[in-house]
């Protein structure tokens, strides 16, 4: 059995992602796994059997069960989640039921800037010097023009159209809103400006 998971583990690498999300539901395959090293495994024929025998090359096939490469770990990952084929509006949809998100960064631990961050919509411009880059929220979309959503620093939230959040702990919505000032906040409208720290801009 031991030969047969490992076979099986190879065969399976790179459809690993999208078998995983059906594991749950999903029956076993059957395979043939060769008798002989460096014998290819096949499928079984339409009714179930293996190719025959081949004694010139000495190895014959054996029917065994494909067993998905997945840890317990993985296992418990994916009990949460659930592929919908018809969700939200009516589009696909992948469920997170009974657990918990939670993004980090690894700034204490000295890992790479621009990561723990979340962002929902379209992309926002980088800042020329966007660093520290971490622990932002964004929700936005880019109506065109000029001006587009801009984002540097970390602690940020950035909601609405066209935004910018450049000081660090700011909070923005409305639209093309500029939020410069260190923990500072604008809580809607458009063509509001923070410059100073702890600014609130209604």
């Amino acid at each position: 059995m031991k030969r047969i998971a490992l076979i099986a583990t190879i065969v399976v690498g790179g459809l690993l992602a999208t078998a995983a999300l059906s594991y749950a539901e999903e029956a076993p395959r059957a395979i043939c796994v060769p008798s002989g090293a460096g014998a290819p495994v096949k499928t079984p024929w339409p009714e179930g059997k293996c190719p025959p025998v081949y004694p010139e090359l000495g190895y014959q096939y054996e029917v065994g069960k494909l067993e998905y490469a997945i840890t317990p770990t993985e296992a418990k990952l994916l009990s949460h989640m659930h592929y919908i084929e018809n969700g939200f509006a009516g589009q696909p949809t992948i469920e997170i039921e009974s657990a918990n998100v939670h993004l980090v960064s690894g700034f204490e631990t000295g890992h790479t800037e621009g990561t723990g961050n979340l962002v929902v919509g379209a992309y926002p411009k980088l800042a020329t010097n966007p660093w520290p880059l971490r622990d932002n929220l964004v929700v936005s979309f880019w109506q065109g023009g000029e001006q587009g959503a801009l984002l540097s620093g970390n602690s940020n939230v950035l909601f609405g159209q066209n935004n910018t959040a450049t000081g660090g702990g700011t909070f923005v919505a409305g639209g093309e809103n500029l939020a410069g000032g260190p923990f500072s906040s604008i809580l809607g409208g458009q063509h509001k400006t923070t410059s100073t720290p702890y600014q609130d801009v209604p």
